[in-house]
């Protein structure tokens, strides 16, 4: 479970003496994030060697719900489809291994080219595509119950097949797998733990979860990187930032704001910030609203005003965009993270973020597990989240400590090198849990 992290980062020692680099004209050492990855070595061992806790009887009650699931799913949604479907798919179904004998005459929900024709049917919607990404902003019913069905699907053959050894689910880390360097999990993919299967992951009897996940620490590593005041000021005010954005676009006071206006508010902010050019944020739009507009009354309506209130990130995203068109294509966090061979823009942007938030996540799970009591176990670091799994008598003690971490390290690794008056302050949320499913953090918590 180790071999692939230690093949990935054994040549790091030699580097660390010898490794630097210039960004902006600045000499800077490399050697923090060789040593980060050195240290993060025995935390990846030591999460696969405990496993995770796992009820084996809840998690097979889980999957079979899923398949349940993902059955009444595409009932409702052929229930949708009124039209007969062309004669060609139902011969293609019938030549087709993978659909049921009863399911000839249907749609097959599962072929992209099938689902595009369904929503020209139902919806009259002539989408590009249905990934995953496209779907959740398409406002119809087709949209959301197919979204529901591949959910469930999925997780019934991902899952299906887990095995559960004295209680425990021992999957693979990796530690280097991703461009960005952030850990991965697979067999299971613990990292795309949705969340009903989430009350599957329960603490044994006599023990807790303690649970820890940093709040929106990717825009909090965005305005260290853009230097954005009104940015820095709304995150350390607890302002919703993606509210903010919403009343801006849509010309709404702030508490006017509805929450399907900050959902694509948010949407359309994340997918600036990795490089959507206009055609794509314009199909986005339109998605999103069923409307037709064109690219310049999306410049003007939307992504004009979408950085309104924070200007430095548009300055930011400008400059990057910029930089990488002159030939730039390398990219490094404040820790020295490095990566080379930038393939495009969106790289380009969505890299310092995301690398970033991973410096940060593995700065604290690296300073958690030199601090773990021999009763304390690091079950998952997941995303932005961590669990740690301690004896029950100890939870209030490990959950002060654990959220101190995040605090104090995670802040330390977010801000590093930037100066005192522009640091940007971090938040989790810390929580004693019987399950993974108790996911309703209080925030700022002591």
């Amino acid at each position: 479970m180790l071999e692939y992290a230690a093949t990935d980062v054994l040549h790091l020692h030699d580097l660390r003496k010898s490794l630097e680099a210039k960004i902006n004209d600045t000499a800077v050492h490399l050697w923090p994030v060789v040593d980060l990855e050195h240290r993060m070595i025995k935390a990846t061992a030591h999460m696969s060697a405990v496993g995770m806790p796992v009820d084996s009887g809840v998690l097979d009650e889980c999957v079979r719900e899923s398949r349940e699931e993902a059955d009444r799913k595409l009932t409702e949604l052929d229930a949708l489809l009124t039209a007969p479907v062309p004669e060609d798919y139902v011969k293609r179904n019938t030549k087709s291994k993978s659909v049921p004998e009863d399911r000839n005459e249907r749609v097959n929900w599962n072929s992209p080219e099938q689902v595009l024709w369904a929503f020209r049917e139902v919806a009259g919607l002539e989408l590009k595509n249905t990934s995953k990404e496209t779907l959740p902003e398409v406002d119809h019913p087709v949209a959301v119950g197919l979204l529901e069905y591949r959910q469930a699907l999925d997780v019934y053959k991902r899952f299906r097949e887990t095995k559960v050894v004295d209680g425990r689910v021992y999957a693979k880390w990796n530690q280097l797998k991703a461009r960005t360097g952030r850990m991965s999990c697979e067999k299971p993919p613990l990292q795309g733990i949705p969340e009903p299967l989430r009350r599957a992951f329960v603490a044994p009897a006599g023990k807790k979860l303690v649970v820890s996940d940093l709040s929106q620490i990717e825009i909090r590593v965005l305005a260290t990187l853009c230097g954005d005041e009104s940015l820095r000021a709304d995150l350390e005010a607890g302002r919703d930032v993606h509210q903010r954005v919403a009343a801006s676009v849509f010309g709404k006071e702030f508490d006017e704001v509805t929450k399907s206006e900050r959902k694509m508010a948010k949407a359309l902010v994340f997918g600036t910030l990795y490089g959507l050019g206009i055609s794509g944020f314009t199909a986005r739009v339109n998605a999103m609203t069923g409307a037709t507009y064109t690219q310049a009354q999306v410049q003007d309506k939307f992504r004009g005003p979408l950085f309104a209130p924070y200007p430095k990130v548009q300055e930011w995203v400008d400059r990057v965009a910029a930089d990488y068109e002159d030939g730039k294509q390398v990219s490094y966090t404040r820790l020295g993270r490095r990566r080379l061979q930038v393939p495009s823009v969106p790289a380009a942007l969505n890299t310092p973020i995301q690398a970033g938030a991973t410096d940060v996540m593995k700065a604290i799970a690296v300073a958690a597990h030199e601090g773990l009591r021999p009763t304390w176990e690091i079950v998952g670091l997941v995303h932005d989240e961590i669990l740690v799994l301690v004896p029950e008598s100890d939870a209030v003690e490990a959950k002060d400590w654990l959220h101190h971490i995040m605090i104090k390290v995670g802040g330390e690794a977010t801000n590093q090198g930037v100066p005192k008056a522009m640091q940007v302050e971090v938040d989790a949320g810390t929580h004693i849990c019987d399950t993974w499913a108790e996911k309703d953090y209080p925030r700022r918590s002591p």
